[in-house]
């Protein structure tokens, strides 16, 4: 079973923490907190400066719980829960709100305990301050140390070290393994056995256990090439894409809702998904598969191929890196939510593909990198000239793209010339008609206060709607009196019903015909003229929601009768109507509520065609299939979630990150540390994007190829050769073989940028073919296996363990591509399915399952599944008491024990048959005596167990036996899909 230990909030080296902080944490204390926390006499002596001043505290004790939000007193006045209330006169925005509660979760971290300083760190508020931090900025000048770092030094071309005594390596990843370890005194551990080495290789390469079939024919085969042979065919199959774009997933953020504030549905997300794994399956050269990730929408321009012939516009779909991010659509500032999403794409392009934090300069020059503010600007002003949004107003809508030809393009915008024109004629059709129907209510107001009253009343037997049209005096022959339609009648009670609501909520409120809503409320009552009138002479309700003109006319006129008040009010009404020019502020109040959206006096605003004359619906009838005809030529590509070009803009630096207070303009170029690498110049009529993909990828940039070689080792061994591997600045680690991790990336150059002839290069190596044996010597000088004498064992993935699962039980169903979210596009999703639409009990594989963040499927949030809202290139390895419980009580392994079990009862075998088949299939091998044994014991006691016990029937069974059997041959089962065995690869 799962052993069973605390969890913890960061990995051992929490440079991932420590860049959050510095890059969201550290400007928000900045600007709302410091001013009155700060060291010297802070408010409530709470010191906001330090780590150690949080958990210190004030007067109310510590402030600060690490991991533990709920616990933590600053996120409890963040809040303004209860008494405390910070800061005291406007609550921090939900985003910032939730950036603080995830700091607090992470475990506070805070690097170097580093104080956050005031002096020159707060929001430049005058000329002076901003001047000398213009001067500031046109001083950067790097350190000795930061010039010499390793990540920004060129990459150098070692030459495998050459021993004659050693007789171990096969290649020169192991040449260079084995003299760091001779060099400290260690030996390799020994090869892994056959079929430990197949069951790894075929999850690494595919994630998903290699059959009996598979593993028996390759222990059968004494080639010296058989292994060779088996990754060929791991890397060819389908499943390969699956399963590393899986990685490459983690890394681009992926996920099929927005999350943050609004959680809408990234309906097209799952193109850019489909292109990943695509592009894996192709081996296309990584450099090709990051310019197209950043720039794809302007290779096709390059492009040697017209688009027409390109079916798949990966090139397109590409470009939905960019786009998938986690967005605070709900920004009421536009200004801000633009600069919000390009710092979100800023950041991940430079951590994804060259582990840099680049997003810590956003406020203030990088605090340990050398990145100055200047440079974050230079760069972010080349997403700024990029359009990833068709608005950026509440709640926004992403750019989508459609996937079609350039012909097919063209007749689209032709087509959507005719319907937008044909649209325009339907438009002024309903207008005419609103128009119409507008005067025939406006000249029949009092007819139908009168009809709405009466309708209300309904005395004895008598139609109402009889009654009025009896008594209505502007009757014509020709035109029936609108009043007596009840469609009208229902613009007026609608109309009615919203006036009450609206003056129950605002107390405060007027309304035009507040005297007609008391005369409703009163209807069939005696007296009840007089008693609107006594109320409309005292300090009541009534009098307070009556605009004064109305009371005066009233008061004036005097009226004796309900009709007389309807007559009144009608006539009031058009006087208010027809008043032009230079009239008080009051009467364009009232003329302003009596032609609102929702007043009938403005015609109907919706459901026109209950309206329409008899010539109207004709008109109506020919535009409509006129329209309907246009459409149906139009083409309906598959949209895809990207980017486009915008109009190219340089940015001026924002001061202490502020999108008000701006510095010195920043020209887009790329950063100053790098300047020594070519890169072709920006020009000034694009976006640079295809200049920065192109820069990233020459093959003397120092830090792409040694990004991917490290990622690529890092998702073989569970360690990179750096062991942050999203992280190659100073806050990260440094290579523990230097030398290799040169020689590997270019190697990877040397061979057309190919992944798949990396993991070859490095699945042959004796270094990936040792054993996980554990070696004392071994331990007590290298406990962290940083120098890799043996392979490191390690738990399944979310992913790898509920497939495996689906595989062993009823099956898996590898149907490739598509989505299974079924929420329309721009919609909201939530984490129970949005009304059933997200089935997860699809038995597809996991990559498919739809990614809902704030809401993740449980099963692979509790086996470590990363957030989706930020760039992971590794994946933490918790180790819960809810992971066990989900192997040995969840659904899933309910389900899929109970599938293997019905298959195991439903053959004529004795029990020994049925012991070697459950074990053939879960575990991929004949069980042992011993195990036959144990498992035979326990059959025969579950069985004689169950004997003595009433078992009711159920749906998998057709009598008690039958049941019985099924449940103990479930129990076996579910006890071989809990073992350590199924859920770790050695």
């Amino acid at each position: 079973m799962l052993a069973i230990c605390p969890a913890s909030w960061l990995p051992a080296d929490d440079s991932t923490g420590d860049v959050f902080f510095e890059s969201k944490i550290r400007p928000l204390l900045l600007s709302r907190c410091i001013e009155c926390h700060g060291d010297t006499d802070p408010d409530g002596e709470l010191s906001l400066t330090s780590r150690e001043g949080l958990l210190k505290g004030g007067t109310l004790g510590p402030a600060l719980v690490p991991g533990k939000p709920k616990e933590s007193l600053v996120i409890s006045a963040i809040h303004h829960d209860a008494f405390l209330k910070m800061p005291p006169k406007d609550k921090l925005p939900t985003s910032d709100l939730a950036l603080m509660a995830k700091w607090v979760a992470m475990g506070a971290p805070w690097p170097n305990s580093t104080a956050v300083k005031r002096s020159s760190e707060v929001l430049p508020s005058d000329a002076t301050t901003v001047e000398s931090a213009e001067k500031r900025e046109e001083q950067v000048a790097f350190t000795e140390e930061q010039k010499t770092f390793w990540a920004y030094q060129p990459m150098r071309r070692p030459v495998p070290p050459d021993s004659i005594d050693d007789d171990w390596s096969r290649s020169p990843i192991d040449r260079f393994l084995f003299a760091k370890l001779r060099a400290n005194g260690l030996t390799p551990a020994k090869p892994a056995s056959k079929r430990d080495l197949i069951r790894r290789v075929t999850y690494d390469l595919t994630g998903l256990p290699p059959s009996v079939d598979e593993i028996e024919s390759f222990l059968s085969d004494a080639s010296p090439d058989a292994f060779a042979r088996v990754v060929d065919r791991l890397l060819a199959s389908p499943r390969y894409g699956e399963k590393w774009g899986r990685h490459w997933l983690d890394v681009a953020r992926f996920a099929d809702s927005n999350g943050l504030d609004e959680n809408i549905a990234y309906a097209n997300a799952f193109r850019y998904r489909d292109y990943v794994i695509t592009s894996l399956n192709r081996d296309t050269p990584y450099d090709r598969f990051v310019q197209e990730q950043i720039a794809g929408d302007l290779l096709a321009l390059e492009s040697s191929q017209p688009a027409d012939a390109d079916p798949s516009f990966d090139r397109y779909a590409a470009t939905g890196f960019l786009a998938i991010g986690a967005k605070m659509l709900a920004e009421d500032d536009p200004v801000k939510m633009q600069m919000d999403i390009i710092d979100e794409q800023l950041s991940t392009v430079c951590q994804a593909f060259m582990g840099m934090t680049i997003g810590c300069a956003r406020c203030h020059d990088h605090k340990f990198d050398p990145i100055p503010t200047a440079d974050y600007y230079a760069l972010a002003g080349i997403f700024k000239s990029t359009k990833t949004m068709e608005n950026h107003r509440v709640v926004a809508k992403w750019f989508e793209r459609p996937l079609a030809p350039e012909s097919d393009l063209e007749l689209m915008r032709k087509i959507d010339v005719e319907i937008a024109a044909t649209e325009a004629l339907i438009a002024q059709a309903n207008d005419r008609c609103r128009a119409r129907v507008a005067k025939d209510i406006r000249s029949s107001i009092a007819d139908a206060l009168i009809a709405v009253l009466r309708k209300g009343e309904s005395k004895g037997s008598e139609d109402p709607d009889k009654t009025v049209a009896s008594e209505s005096a502007s009757q014509s022959p020709s035109k029936p009196n609108p009043v007596i339609d009840s469609q009208v009648l229902a613009l007026w009670r609608t109309y009615f019903s919203n006036t009450r609501k609206r003056l129950a909520k605002d107390p405060n409120a007027t309304a035009f015909f507040a005297p007609w809503l008391s005369a409703l409320d009163l209807q069939g009552k005696d007296n009840a003229w007089q008693q609107i009138y006594l109320e409309l002479e005292s300090e009541t309700p009534l009098r307070n929601q009556t605009p004064p003109r109305v009371r005066e006319a009233i008061r004036a006129s005097n009226p004796q009768s309900m009709p007389e008040l309807a007559k009144l009010l009608a006539s009031l009404a058009q006087q208010v109507l027809s008043d032009e020019g230079n009239v008080p502020a009051e009467s364009i109040k009232l003329k302003e509520e009596l032609l609102s959206d929702a007043s009938p006096l403005a015609g109907p605003k919706s459901e026109i065609a209950k309206f329409y004359s008899e010539d109207e619906k004709a008109t109506a009838a020919t535009l409509g299939a006129d329209l309907a005809a246009i459409k149906s030529r139009r083409p309906n590509p598959p949209m895809a979630m990207g980017v486009t070009e915008a109009q190219p803009e340089d940015l001026k630096i924002h001061l202490r990150g502020s999108h008000l207070v701006f510095g010195k303009l920043a020209k887009r170029r790329f950063p100053q540390i790098l300047a020594s690498t070519q890169a072709k110049p920006i020009e000034e009529s694009s976006s640079g994007r295809l200049e920065l993909a192109q820069w990233m990828t020459r093959p003397e940039h120092p830090l792409t190829s040694r990004m991917i070689v490290n990622r690529v080792w890092h998702w073989h061994f569970k360690r990179g050769i750096v062991p942050t591997v999203d992280n190659f600045g100073m806050l990260g680690q440094k290579p523990t073989h230097p030398e290799l991790l040169d020689w590997l990336a270019n190697d990877l150059i040397a061979h057309g940028w190919s992944i798949k002839h990396l993991h070859r290069t490095i699945l042959l190596s004796q270094t990936y073919q040792m054993g996980s044996q554990i070696a004392s010597k071994a331990t007590e000088i290298d406990p962290d296996n940083e120098l890799r004498w043996q392979f490191q064992r390690r738990r399944l993935t979310a992913e790898e363990t509920r497939d495996s699962i689906l595989e062993v039980g009823a099956g898996l169903e590898t149907t490739m591509y598509g989505t299974l979210m079924k929420v329309p596009n721009h919609t909201y999703v939530n984490s129970t399915g949005a009304g059933g639409v997200l089935n997860y009990s699809r038995p597809r594989r996991s990559i498919y399952l739809p990614v809902i963040r704030s809401g993740m499927f449980e099963v692979l949030q509790t086996l470590d599944f990363p957030d989706p809202a930020m760039s992971s290139g590794e994946r933490q390895t918790s180790t819960a008491a809810p992971q066990a419980l989900l192997m040995m009580n969840s659904d899933l392994v309910h389900e899929q024990s109970l599938a293997i079990a019905q298959q195991l009862v439903q053959t004529s075998m004795d029990d020994r048959h049925r012991i070697q088949i459950a074990y053939r299939r879960i575990l991929k091998r004949q069980a042992t005596e011993e195990e036959w044994v144990a498992a035979t014991q326990f059959v025969r006691s579950s069985r004689d167990h169950a004997a003595a016990v009433a078992t009711p029937i159920t749906a998998n069974a057709t009598s008690p036996e039958e049941q019985r059997e099924l449940l103990l041959w479930q129990g076996l089962c579910r006890v071989l899909i809990s073992s350590n065995e199924f859920s770790y690869i050695e």
